[in-house]
């Protein structure tokens, strides 16, 4: 494992163990009659939250449920305000008027809480609409359980997401219980991930995601990958430097917007600058990348500051993990 990844292993778990001991503070105040309404704990799902929020940036948005702290603490929300916010007082996120099943923050892309079963997916459909509408790169997570799939808002919001390729990943929280109601006694196939296939979208379990992933991983490393599932990218890497190769363009493969060239490493004297500005000549591993980009699609200051940025995390690949 590299050194990012035990980063990233890390933060997550100390987001989950962040978002178990939450809970478990708030089920103690709720024993004691010190809170407000009811306490819908997220203890036991912890690693949806984590795993899917790790994945999206920190310009994208969440959907959340009643049962939502989890996600919010793994969004990064502030578990002061959001604890001040349970226990109805001023200093909460909401003043303490929306309490456990209502916190919102726009600032972390949190478009709140709702105390509404279902009431969530068509806020966060809309939300995708305005990133499609806007024409930003942005994505929407919405949050939802079993329950909230039998509700009409479920169907009308991913078949509006479907027809208008919104930018909404729709995840399913399936605790078998529709609040108290055993998932058994109101839906014939438990499998909710199938629901999508009607929409015209694809649906995954989370056991079906981890096999496809390492049936892909498998035949990847022994090159048995048929071209279907290599092609229609959106970017390619063209890597020639394990050859020697000092320079080349390469040509963009058709329908993507851009290739970027990646050729050897090499010593080169360069000049620099030394702490005292004085200019000394050096030696210094070089390497030449390129960026081919479709200027219909990007246009020409973007992508030159991509390769901007792509030169400060190769020199500075400390970077990565900040």
């Amino acid at each position: 494992m590299s050194i990012r990844d035990k980063e990233m292993a890390r933060s997550m778990y100390a987001s989950m163990f962040r978002i178990r001991r939450f809970e478990e503070e708030v089920f103690k105040f709720y024993k004691r009659g010190l809170m407000p309404g009811l306490a819908h704990l997220y203890i036991g799902e912890e690693a949806v939250a984590v795993g899917a929020c790790a994945a999206i940036r920190p310009d994208d948005y969440i959907g959340s449920t009643h049962r939502g702290h989890g996600h919010l603490v793994a969004r990064g929300a502030d578990v002061k305000r959001m604890m001040a916010e349970i226990l109805g007082k001023k200093t909460g996120y909401c003043q303490g008027k929306g309490g456990s099943m209502h916190i919102m923050d726009m600032s972390l892309g949190i478009l709140g809480a709702n105390g509404i079963v279902g009431g969530g997916i068509p806020i966060a459909t809309g939300a995708g609409y305005s990133c499609k509408y806007r024409g930003t790169d942005q994505v929407v997570l919405c949050f939802f359980g079993d329950g909230a799939s039998n509700e009409g808002t479920f169907h009308e919001s991913i078949n509006m997401a479907a027809a208008w390729d919104l930018p909404v990943v729709y995840i399913i929280e399936n605790n078998h219980y529709g609040i108290t109601v055993d998932i058994d006694r109101v839906t014939k196939e438990h499998d909710l991930a199938k629901r999508a296939v009607g929409y015209g979208i694809d649906g995954y379990t989370l056991t079906q995601i981890a096999a496809e992933t390492r049936d892909l991983v498998a035949r990847a490393k022994e090159g048995r990958l048929a071209p279907a599932e290599y092609s229609d990218g959106t970017f390619s890497l063209s890597n020639l430097g394990m050859f020697g190769i000092e320079n080349f363009t390469a040509i963009i493969n058709p329908p993507e917007a851009a290739i970027l060239s990646v050729s050897s490493v090499r010593k080169k004297a360069v000049v620099i600058t030394d702490e005292n500005g004085e200019d000394q000549i050096a030696i210094r591993p070089m390497m030449n990348i390129q960026l081919s980009v479709d200027h219909r699609i990007i246009d020409g200051l973007l992508a030159s500051r991509f390769v901007e940025y792509m030169k400060e995390l190769l020199e500075n690949p400390v970077r990565i993990l900040m």
